[in-house]
């Protein structure tokens, strides 16, 4: 199984690297690689490098209050407050694609990037699932705030989900990546 290769250009400068340790974790296909980054007021602990079969992320996001957001094209849809659950995924350079969604200077181009602003980010998970498989186990359980969220070029009802209370992720097919639960 061929690993990442961690380079300058994989983490940002703006973010500090703070530990490296190459051991894998038991029982996954990840690397460990604490980084500390700033996101919206939280401390982001860890980002682990992923290995070849991680394709697939969930950022589980936290919205402190209701909001009115503009989605690009989508147009203005209201987001309550509560928990939500963005699925995503990047067929190469997973590493940049969630490292890119913890910075807080970035162009507008997915529709989670129009809501992540108003959002902290708790946690990310990452699976070997697709996208597809992940966004219809959510489906069952979770709200669809937003029809097509993410989902635009699927056939996927969404890839946002919403509740009211703290979503229990470790009921599904997913791997913790990095908590935030200590905040700057």
């Amino acid at each position: 199984m061929k690993k990442s290769v961690l380079s300058s250009e994989v983490i940002p400068s703006s973010y500090h690297r703070t530990q490296f340790n190459s051991s894998r974790t038991p029982g996954t296909n990840l690397l460990n690689f604490c980084v500390s980054s700033v996101h919206h007021g939280s401390q982001i602990k860890s980002i682990l490098l992923l290995s070849s079969v991680q394709r697939t992320y969930c950022l589980e996001l936290v919205l402190e209050k209701s909001v009115t957001a503009r989605i690009g094209k989508r147009g203005t849809f209201v987001f309550q407050a509560g928990y939500y659950i963005y699925v995503g995924s990047a067929r190469k350079n997973i590493e940049q694609r969630i490292a890119r969604h913890l910075r807080t200077q970035k162009k507008q181009f997915w529709h989670i990037d129009y809501l992540l602003p108003y959002t902290r980010i708790r946690a990310v998970w990452v699976s070997s699932l697709s996208e597809h498989r992940i966004a219809a186990l959510l489906a069952r359980d979770l709200e669809c705030p937003v029809v097509k969220f993410g989902a635009s070029d699927t056939t996927d009802v969404s890839h946002l989900f919403f509740s009211r209370k703290k979503p229990k992720l470790f009921r599904y097919p997913l791997s913790l990546l990095t908590h935030a639960k200590k905040r700057l």
